[in-house]
């Protein structure tokens, strides 16, 4: 991946991935075993957790389908690697702290009705001057 084009987002906007993208055959189980899908999750929880909370919704997300991952998953996860093309940015924090915001959205898996719930906490800002 380190000739991969750079991208802006992590995941493709509007994606939605689910269960159905899953391998549902023998064949498509093995042809999934080629792809080290598993170690490249555990790599992006590492850089996530470490250096990189940028990922943190794209990696949940693709966490949830460890058991049985499909290929849409695994394009999807390597898109991920587009860190190569934001190694220079950063969170910087201007002036005095105003107070934290913070904001709570939740979405479900139309497939298998399981819910996901993000958030986010702003300091040093408000919502309306980003």
């Amino acid at each position: 991946m380190t000739d991969a084009t750079p991208i802006g987002t992590p995941l493709e906007q509007g994606i939605k991935l689910n269960s159905e993208m899953s391998t549902k055959s023998e064949e498509e189980q093995s042809e999934m075993q080629r792809y080290p899908y598993r170690s490249l999750i555990g790599s992006l929880m590492y850089t996530m957790v470490c250096t990189r909370p940028d990922i943190s919704t794209a990696t949940e997300k693709l966490n949830q389908f460890l058991a049985n991952p499909g290929l849409e998953h695994w394009q999807a996860a390597k898109r991920v690697l587009y860190l190569t093309g934001t190694l220079k940015h950063g969170l910087y924090y201007h002036g005095p702290c105003n107070g934290i915001n913070g904001y709570v959205d939740s979405d479900g898996d139309i497939v298998d009705k399981k819910s996901t719930c993000g958030y986010v906490l702003l300091m040093a800002s408000e919502l309306g001057k980003l």
